[in-house]
Order: C-alpha cells, then structure tokens, then sequence
C-alpha cells in the first residue's frame, strides 16, 4: 500500500503559492528609474534560456517602487508573463520587480520553486487556454489562482526537481563555456584583423615589428591584403517564405527540411541545429527554396540585423537571411566574425537601418581579404574552439530532448522516483 507520503494532491495554485502582479512607474518621473532594483519586462525574457534572471535591461529605484504597482519581489519567486505573451517563465535569483505582464508566484508552505517552474512548464498550454482579451490575451490573477494541478509530497518535489535541473545545469554550463570559447576566439580575431598583430614570418606581432602598411578604402592595411566587395569573394543567394496561405508547405516534423528565421537564429548560438518550423520538400521544390549547404555562414539583413550563424547541415532560410557561401572553408571563422563586427549602420542613408538594407547593400559590403597564409594560420588557431562550440550545442541539444522527454512523464507520475 502507498503511504502518504507518496500521494499526490489536485490543489489550486492559490493553496500552494501567493500571486503577485506587476507594475510599471511613471516613465516620465526619472527619479523613478535607474535606481538599484532589477525590473524585468517579457522582453527580457523573449530569448531567456536560463531557469534564474537576476537583471534585465532597466533597473527602478525605490522611489519608483513606492510610488507604483510594482512589488519588490524575494529570491526564489517564480516569474510567469501572462499576457503579451503568455508563457515565458523564469525564477528570480535575487529580490527584483516586473512590470505588469507578470503575475509572480511566491510558493507557499515549503514547496519547491524549481518543481513548480517545471510544472508550469508541463501545464503551460493549460495557462494559456485560461487568457482572454479582444487588443491581447491575459490570463487573470482570479483563473490563475483556481487552476488546479496534481502535487507530489515536497520529497518528491525536491527529487523531480533535482533530475531535471541537473539537465538545465549541465545546458547552461555548456552555454557559458561556448560564450568563454567565442570571446577567446573573438580576442584573437581582433588582435590578427583589427589590431593588425598577427604572428609575422619572424614570428613577431606584425604591426608591432614595423610591418608595412598600405592604404585602402577602409584605411591602413597590411601590405599583400586587398578590399573587395563580399560577392566578389562569395557566392552569396537569399532565402525564401512559400506563400502562408498554403499551408501545406510548412510543417513542424523534423523529417522534412530545417527552414531558417531571424529568431531561429537568436536562439540558437553561433551553430544552426535545428529550427521551428520546416518546409516539405514539395514546396522547396515548387517555389525554388535555394538549399543552404552545410557549413555555410548566414546573415539576417531585414528588420533584424547583423545575426551571424553558420548551419551545421543542409537547410533552408526565409527572405531576411542572405547566405555566404564558398568552397574553401577555411574562410568560415574569419568572415564569421568580419560579419559578427561588421558596423551595419554603413549601408543605410536613412534614419532607419532596418528598412534601408536589402541584398543589393549585402552583396556589396566591403570584405578585406587578408594574405592566404594568415588566414590559414587563423582558421588552424580558432577550429578546435570552433569544434567545441558545435559538440557543446550537440550535446545540448541531446539533453533538451532528454529533459523533454522525461518531463511529462515525472509531472504525470508515470516514472515515479525513489
């Protein structure tokens, strides 16, 4: 016979957290803002990979937290946007405040935060099934608080808890390395490309030594190296979106052909593993979708610019993303981060950048092309930091899928743990 310990609860969200909303101070009182409380808004939230936020983009002062709805909200406290959109969700490592397209949860009676963030998580489409609104959805504090949900004991919280945050550990600890890994790469890229301190044939720093010089369109450059445009250099085609009314064309089944957007690309690090949406091989075919070879570099060039990725295999992009391509890979790392520091803000004449590029301004943008030998040396420096980039989102990906996989199956009780 199970003992009670065992025995899992249908409770409301009510019994087991407080619900706290957000707020937002005067924009226009400045001694509202900038102070040293954390306020965090769903934008911060909108390509958030990690279970804990501590700050987003703006912080308020006390003044402006006692003089609005905002609440000074404790460490540990779950954050869910419930409007606009419905769904993002985080805990909050250190006291800070939302705006109002939050309602917080304070858990109550000892239960586990990091459970309850995985719960949500499993009942997510039962939350936003609660919203409604004619300008947006909001899912209101008085449906939050009396949406039932099944509840183990708070041992087996703690052990749910502990098996799935051990994935999301060993996934963020991947993406810092990655960030460590890029800026070392990055390091390197400016003191050979920027500072013109590459190792010379003496094996001293170029510039440093005394190297010539010569002058080009984008100023002083190593003697040997040349200023072309980047389609002169590169193979460069656009991506394209079948026409949505066909709704045949799309699909989400990973059997059919990974199709690339500007957000697929802010989500996914320096390699494109896999994307939200595909197209079928008939619409590929039907509309003349050009194939992105694998190891190909891409660029967003529309509303969004400057996302630099490469795609880790045969794929496809929509309009906004331009395609680098060459047979001679070796180039890969360098234009990587050529395009990564590129300043976009050149190629438009109006005050709106986003609405000035198109492909013509892509295709033209200035490349300088250093000597081959160097840009071998760097292509032998930075592939291994390249290469574990990519085995670090590999093996992210595996584990996503592993916690994926595991969490319905833990938040129904199917896999019961000892």
């Amino acid at each position: 016979m199970s003992s009670n310990n065992n025995i899992w609860k249908k409770l409301k969200i009510s019994e087991c957290a407080e619900i706290i909303c957000g707020g937002t101070p005067s924009t226009s009182k400045m001694e509202y803002w900038d102070g040293n409380i954390p306020w965090i808004t769903p934008k911060d939230l909108s390509n958030y990979n990690s279970m804990y936020i501590s700050k987003g983009n703006r912080n308020i002062s006390e003044l402006g937290l006692k003089n609005s709805s905002a609440k000074l909200l404790p460490k540990n406290t779950i954050l869910l946007t419930t409007r606009a959109p419905i769904g993002y969700i985080a805990i909050a490592k250190n006291e800070l405040s939302t705006n109002q397209g939050f309602k917080s949860l304070i858990m109550k009676d000892g239960n586990i935060p990091e459970f309850f963030y995985y719960l949500l998580k499993y009942n997510m489409d039962s939350i936003k099934n609660l919203g409604n609104g004619t300008t947006f959805m909001e899912v209101n504090s008085t449906s939050l608080k009396k949406l039932e949900l099944n509840i183990p004991p708070l041992e087996k919280q703690k052990k749910i808890a502990s098996i799935l945050s051990s994935l999301d550990d060993k996934i963020e600890l991947n993406n810092r390395m990655n960030k460590i890994l890029e800026e070392m790469a990055q390091t390197i890229f400016k003191e050979w490309f920027v500072n013109f301190n590459f190792p010379s044939e003496e094996g001293k720093p170029y510039k440093d030594s005394g190297g010539k010089m010569i002058k080009s369109e984008l100023g002083a450059i190593p003697d040997g190296w040349k200023v072309d445009s980047l389609s002169n250099v590169f193979d460069i085609s656009i991506g394209k979106t079948p026409p949505r009314k066909e709704v045949e064309c799309f699909s989400y089944d990973n059997k059919d052909i990974k199709w690339v957007s500007i957000s697929d690309m802010g989500k996914s690090g320096l390699y494109i593993l896999d994307t939200s949406e595909y197209l079928t091989p008939e619409a590929v075919s039907k509309y003349n979708v050009v194939i992105v070879p694998k190891d190909t570099i891409i660029l967003s060039f529309k509303l969004t610019i400057g996302r630099v990725s490469i795609v880790i295999e045969d794929m496809t992009t929509n309009e906004a993303i331009a395609h680098i391509k060459t047979n001679d890979k070796k180039l890969n790392e360098y234009t990587y981060f050529y395009l990564k520091n590129f300043k976009y803000s050149t190629l438009g004449s109006t005050s709106s950048i986003a609405q000035a590029v198109n492909s013509k301004l892509i295709k033209s943008i200035k490349y300088i092309v250093p000597r081959k030998n160097i840009l071998d040396n760097f292509h032998l420096k930075v592939r291994d930091i390249f290469n574990k980039i990519k085995f670090n989102q590999i093996e992210n990906q595996k584990l996503d899928s592993i916690r994926d996989t595991l969490l319905p199956k833990l938040m129904s009780g199917e896999i019961r743990v000892k």
